[in-house]
């Protein structure tokens, strides 16, 4: 919820390709943090998730 919040109070001062280059930047980071994978196997499992904020 930060990063989009943060993101959502930066984009009136960004054009459409650096509100883009940094939405990329941003989804390369979550998709390569411990809670995405802890989110992916959950699923595959079907059990509750334990995000750890990472």
């Amino acid at each position: 919820m930060a990063v989009i919040k943060r993101q959502l109070y930066e984009v009136p001062f960004q054009t459409l390709a650096e509100a883009t280059i940094e939405a990329n930047r941003e989804m390369m980071v979550a998709l390569g943090g411990s809670d995405f994978r802890e989110g992916v196997a959950s699923f595959m499992e079907k059990r509750p998730p334990r995000f750890t904020g990472r």
